[in-house]
């Protein structure tokens, strides 16, 4: 059974909702030579968030950051552990299949992968790999939800010879989650006035799927007085206030907005929603502050 997909919300003047994942194993025989020298073989391979870790299965991403996963596992050498030359991993979507070029959506390749532990004809391989937020998911209510993520490793010995597995299969969870650029500043208004011009607010895709937002509020409180959540009104595009689609209220309000799953490493899928606000004509003095809350949604 794939996982489901979970969430947790964050709230402040941005807020974050996550919902949230990856897996990998084919092995060669042992082998003997005619000199005598034997091929290295592949025990084991594993998932973990640790080095040399336990396995885990789903995996979860982190909401705007990358996570660390560790692909090990226990290599065996007839000639001892010490010809052990190199280990290699893979890890990617099952689609793209192993020797995949890399790629923060799909495919992680660690091209030296740590030893250790060894004893006898047997060591130890650690391959840390940093796998972005908006990897892809292939958990049920993902895009890819007939892949799975594979691990894929290749040894080889001193002794020219190698071994392949790539039989252990895993699943990245999808995450949802959103992050906005900050706090919206009205500035100085008397009573009555509302805001000349809207101020910007970016909200920008922090996770692995494509998302929605809604928008609520609880108000503002002043020195003296409260300012209701209806005051403020946004839109997805720049207008006055009388003409701005959305109206605040305590009740989220889908704000109509799309975030696609980023697919570059440098350019976070974004979007910009403009506010106003016009402050009540009796009953409010002095500074006020509030919190707007901003929660990923499905499309």
């Amino acid at each position: 059974m794939k996982a489901r997909l979970s969430h947790i919300r964050f709230v402040l003047y941005a807020a974050f909702v996550v919902f949230g994942f990856v897996t990998a194993g084919t092995f060669e025989p042992k082998g003997i030579d005619a000199a005598g020298f034997y091929s290295p073989s592949i025990e084991s391979i594993r998932v973990s968030t640790s080095a040399y870790g336990a396995d885990v299965n789903p995996l979860n991403l982190i909401a705007g950051s990358n996570t660390t996963f560790h692909v090990n596992g226990t290599i065996s050498d007839m000639d001892g552990y010490g010809d052990i030359a190199t280990v290699q991993a893979y890890f990617y979507r099952s689609s793209i299949g192993p020797w995949c070029s890399s790629d923060t959506n799909y495919c992680y390749h660690h091209p030296a992968c740590a030893l250790a532990n060894g004893s006898g004809a047997s060591v130890d391989y650690d391959c840390e790999l940093s796998v972005a937020y908006f990897a892809d998911s292939t958990d049920d209510s993902s895009s890819y939800a007939s892949d799975t993520w594979n691990a894929y490793i290749y040894a080889t010995d001193y002794s020219n010879y190698n071994a392949v597995r790539g039989d252990y299969t895993n699943e990245i969870n999808s995450l949802r989650a959103i992050a906005t650029s900050g706090a919206i500043t009205y500035g100085n208004l008397g009573l009555g006035q509302a805001t000349s011009s809207p101020r910007t607010l970016s909200i920008i895709n922090q996770g692995n799927t494509p998302t929605s937002a809604e928008f609520s509020s609880t108000g503002m409180t002043c020195v003296f007085g409260t300012v209701p959540p209806t005051a403020q009104k946004f839109d997805t595009v720049w207008r006055s206030y009388a003409s701005m689609q959305y109206t605040l209220s305590t009740t989220p309000i889908n704000g109509n907005i799309f975030l696609a799953q980023q697919t570059d490493d440098y350019y976070p899928q974004t979007t910009w929603t403009y506010w106003q606000i016009q402050v009540p004509t009796i009953g409010v003095s002095g500074d006020c502050s509030g919190y707007n809350t901003v929660t990923a949604v499905s499309l």
